[in-house]
């Protein structure tokens, strides 16, 4: 099976700014989509070209920050797109980890925090935490909490479930997983309006994303635009660089007052203050 081409990361800003104005490239892509366009981190409006990190939720999480630091480095706008309404399972190890927050402490604790008690669920981003708001609204509030710290690297984000239904009923789907039916469009996007960041390479088993990848080069005529990035293993702790922080924890450790005592009510607290805007 052809492989997936990745793009330069110092090219990928220019290369996409010609294809967003490029009117034939966007006549074809309207057409291929039947006119299925999606707004969001794929719309044609402001100058900055789009990247797109594809996640089932929006966290703050060190991975997620080093993500919108890269893109902005390279001239990109940073965007995280989300899956809220694909179904949960703890078989799965990023949905399990987004269940059981990891939250970086002063002097090098790391908590993780048990917020639901569900196995599995229709949707992930509808689990009721602990703290009587979802699981999407929880980490809503941490990354409003993150975002204020670090503005710079502050990400977009937009939700793109149901144009990935949409997308998987118009392709013939009709039980089990869409990935199949919707990752030759959803490719597409990747072709004429943003910038993937991904290493598909770690995941050499799913094959919807290179079937979609050369799909695209057949009906459009060029390749998706997608550098291979992951996040790092860990990071260093901003409150103490001598210590290190999991790529999806949330890093809290120069908040000194923070402790294992007293994490969940520091952030029932900021929630509650969330819901009340």
């Amino acid at each position: 099976m052809n492989e997936i081409n990745y793009v330069s990361a110092d090219d990928a800003a220019e290369i996409m700014g010609n294809r967003r104005v490029d009117a034939s490239l966007q006549k074809e892509l309207k057409n291929y989509l039947a006119d299925q366009l999606v707004a969001g981190a794929f719309a044609l409006d402001g100058d900055v070209v789009p990247s797109v990190r594809a996640e089932y939720l929006a966290r703050p999480t060190v991975g997620d920050l080093d993500y919108a630091s890269r893109s902005n480095e390279l001239g990109l706008r940073p965007w995280t797109v989300t899956y809220a309404k694909d179904e949960f399972t703890t078989s799965n190890a990023k949905k399990s980890n987004m269940a059981c927050p990891r939250i970086a402490l002063p002097k090098g604790q790391i908590v993780k925090q048990k917020i639901t008690t569900a196995k599995q669920a229709p949707e992930i981003g509808s689990i009721v935490t602990n703290y009587g708001v979802t699981l999407q609204k929880y980490w809503q509030s941490l990354c409003d909490v993150v975002a204020a710290r670090n503005q710079a690297t502050d990400s977009n984000v937009f939700d793109i479930s149901n144009w990935y239904l949409e997308q998987a009923l118009e392709n013939g789907w009709r039980t089990g997983s869409k990935a199949a039916y919707y990752y030759p469009r959803l490719m597409c996007l990747y072709a004429a309006r943003a910038v993937l960041f991904c290493d598909f390479d770690a995941f050499p088993d799913f094959t919807p994303a290179r079937l979609g990848f050369w799909a695209t080069k057949e009906a459009l005529g060029v390749e998706p635009l997608v550098i291979k990035w992951k996040p790092r293993d860990e990071y260093p702790a901003i409150g103490d660089d001598k210590y290190r922080v999991p790529e999806f924890a949330v890093d809290l450790s120069d908040i000194t007052d923070l402790t294992c005592g007293n994490i969940d009510s520091w952030i029932g607290e900021r929630i509650g203050r969330n819901e009340q805007a």
